[in-house]
């Protein structure tokens, strides 16, 4: 709300109401409860004299905003800690879901707003200004017919259906004064001129608009062209079109959609076809300064189809298509504007399986961020991998966990081109560390890896088809909660209710058969479930009373890792236990040894080349007893080499020290002790 509506409401006092209007959610009508808040909201209006008003707040953020803004980092934070000093535990609840804009009342801001006035959330779409939607719209019998867009001031641009470009701007232009405004409303008129003698991208413009143009709003895309290839850059590519400088390769190009504003008088009630021949004459085309979209009529849907393929072979992201008699909606999805990409369509796309190679450390020291690429082989053995891209988002967070506890010992700090003999190749962008490939893990497309796809209207058809009921609220008579993957969110969720597993609805609705859940199907457990658990199952889920699976074997066995009970035994102890209990050695001759194979051209190099096959020597060994190590490490006690050449003895001892207690022999060692069944007396 605005200052001059809010200054007289005690702060503490709208908190008891937000949260008692959030408590009420289970037992009354939202309407009922928004409306209870508004009456409440003007009485304390009226019966409160200023005392720690919520004027006071806004404050504050102004002042926390300003700084923000200055880059003055340190006094910003301290006004944040006075701002928190000052305020009572329930009272920044409320603030930080306020700065968050996520207030949890389980109630849209549309509804919101056209409670407080019919044409409430209109007038916010068109403005983006809370306080103009005060001060215009105080009574209820004000009417807002016409769009409120003018110049200098941000609006909400109008949105395809499917989505839209991420680089969206306006352009305001009177009397040769310029303003940008982003999607969001963010002002970078001093960083791209606000006048033709400032800033980045305004010169350029001189000359650009015809002489009758007096004033004009301009909506399209700011992209990035570069002026070596004469070309358009892509999302992918690093660079950001709001932060160019002088010295760039790319420089700002303004892509016009559509004209809003012309001379004085607003244009958007006009259908596109009307508005898009006013644009034609607004301004002269100038090749990577200021373009139009180019625009084709289509009367089919081959039509459509024809201008998407054309697109693919130009290298571009995708088309638009309106409605020729559609009106300017600010910040509307339902306008009559689509947006269509190929990746829109299944089968179209090729999907990639990519492999981590590299890992960029953050905040305490651990990486929060990967260099993926893929495979291009060399010959029939071996591979080269290629840098194409920096992941830092689309994991959960077990995902994280996950990969991390997999990768963090086999990570190797970058120090010159030290990866090379693995063939590695990243390109300018170096990572911190990189993992050799045998080590790394493959990334699949989502749907690929055995995890359901359902969206939510397949899930609940599912249930409805088996008779099952679905509520919206949890209530004493919900069986369960169920949860795609573990989020924050469903922490506000935890009570007497279990929150379980998506793949467990999957695994009852694969059997036929109604089952109760396991732990393996839980992400939360109530406390009536855990007292069953308890009883059924061990602390690993291993149940008491149900038949193993190798699967179920899988889980308990993961869960004793993850518990640190594992435990690995030494072969010397693996030895005693074999004689504790009798078992029959005839078949465990190499029960002793953990052997390496020498077999690549470069010692412990997979991606070299190889030179023993080793695996039908491999599977000899795993026959009578022995392990096999697919890399040098402590635990290796012998080495099996393709030949008795001493230079290569000599060079494995040299560069691996820590193997200097390992016996070295060739391959005719297996044979020899298979034959004499006899390792009694070995050393």
């Amino acid at each position: 709300m605005a200052k001059s509506t809010a200054k007289e409401v005690k702060f503490i006092e709208l908190c008891e109401i937000l949260e008692e209007t959030r408590m009420a959610r289970k037992h009354s009508d939202r309407y009922e409860i928004l409306e209870g808040f508004f009456k409440m909201y003007r009485k304390i209006g009226e019966d409160i004299k200023r005392q720690d008003p919520a004027a006071d707040i806004n404050e504050y953020l102004d002042a926390i905003a300003s700084k923000q803004v200055a880059n003055n980092a340190s006094h910003r934070d301290n006004m944040f800690l006075k701002l928190f000093q000052e305020t009572s535990p329930e009272e920044q609840k409320w603030l930080i879901r306020v700065i968050l804009k996520k207030m949890g009342l389980r109630i849209g801001d549309t509804k919101i707003l056209n409670m407080y006035h019919p044409h409430a959330s209109m007038c916010l779409n068109d403005t983006n200004s809370l306080l103009t939607v005060c001060n215009t719209l105080t009574d209820p019998n004000i009417t807002v017919t016409d769009s409120e867009i003018t110049l200098f001031t941000h609006f909400r641009p109008m949105l395809n259906r499917r989505c839209d470009a991420k680089e969206l701007f306006k352009l305001h232009m009177e009397n040769d004064r310029f303003k940008y405004f982003s999607r969001n409303g963010y002002d970078f008129s001093k960083k791209f001129g606000e006048t033709y003698n400032s800033g980045l991208y305004t010169p350029l413009l001189q000359g650009v608009f015809n002489d009758n143009v007096k004033s004009i709003i301009l909506d399209g895309e700011m992209m990035g062209w570069n002026r070596n290839t004469r070309e358009f850059g892509s999302k992918g590519m690093n660079f950001d079109v709001k932060n160019l400088s002088d010295t760039s390769i790319h420089q700002p190009c303004f892509c016009v959609f559509d004209i809003l504003f012309f001379n004085g008088k607003l244009i958007s009630k006009l259908p596109l076809k009307d508005r898009v021949g006013i644009l034609k004459d607004a301004f002269t085309e100038h090749e990577g300064i200021i373009q139009q979209s180019t625009r084709r009529e289509a009367y089919s849907k081959e039509d459509i189809i024809r201008a998407l393929n054309n697109s693919m072979d130009n290298k571009e992201e995708g088309i638009v298509f309106k409605d020729p008699d559609s009106t300017y909606i600010p910040n509307s999805r339902n306008g009559g504007w689509w947006k269509m990409k190929l990746e829109y369509f299944s089968g179209v796309m090729s999907d990639l399986d990519v492999i981590i190679m590299g890992g960029f450390f953050g905040k305490n020291n651990k990486i929060d961020g990967f260099i993926i690429g893929v495979s291009v082989p060399i010959d029939s053995t071996r591979k080269k991998f290629l840098s194409f891209a920096k992941v830092t988002t689309g994991l959960s967070f077990d995902e994280w966990e996950t990969i991390r506890k997999r990768l963090d010992p086999h990570w190797i700090k970058t120090f010159g081109d030290n990866y090379e003999n693995y063939n590695l190749n990243f390109g300018k962008m170096k990572p911190d560390v990189w993992i050799p490939p045998t080590k790394s893990c493959i990334l699949l497309k989502w749907k690929n890896c055995g995890s359901t796809n359902w969206e939510i209207k397949d899930v609940e058809r599912v249930i409805k088809e088996n008779g099952g009921t679905i509520v919206k609220t949890e209530g004493d008579n919900t069986y369960c909660i169920l949860a795609g993957e573990k989020h924050i969110r469903l922490e506000y969720y935890k009570g007497s209710v279990d929150i379980v597993k998506l793949s467990w609805l999957q695994k009852v609705i694969d059997c036929r058969q109604m089952q109760p859940y396991s732990p393996e199907d839980m992400i939360y457990i109530s406390p009536k479930t855990k007292h069953r658990f308890l009883r059924n199952y061990d602390k690993y889920g291993d149940s008491f009373t149900d038949k193993a699976t190798k699967y179920s074997l899988e889980n308990v066995f993961n869960n004793i890792k993850e518990k640190g009970d594992y435990v690995c035994p030494l072969p010397a102890e693996i030895h005693e236990l074999h004689n504790e209990i009798n078992v029959d050695k005839k078949f465990n001759i190499f029960e002793k040894y953990m052997v390496y194979f020498d077999k690549y051209k470069v010692i412990n190099n997979p991606q070299s080349e190889v030179i023993y096959d080793s695996s039908l020597d491999e599977s000899v060994l795993k026959f009578w007893g022995g392990k096999s190590s697919k890399a040098l490490t402590p635990s290796v006690n012998l080495i099996i080499t393709f030949s008795n050449d001493e230079n290569r003895k000599n060079e494995i001892l040299s560069h691996y020290c820590y193997v200097k207690a390992a016996d070295i022999v060739s391959m005719s060692f297996l044979e020899d002790k298979i034959y004499n069944r006899n390792c009694s007396n070995e050393n």
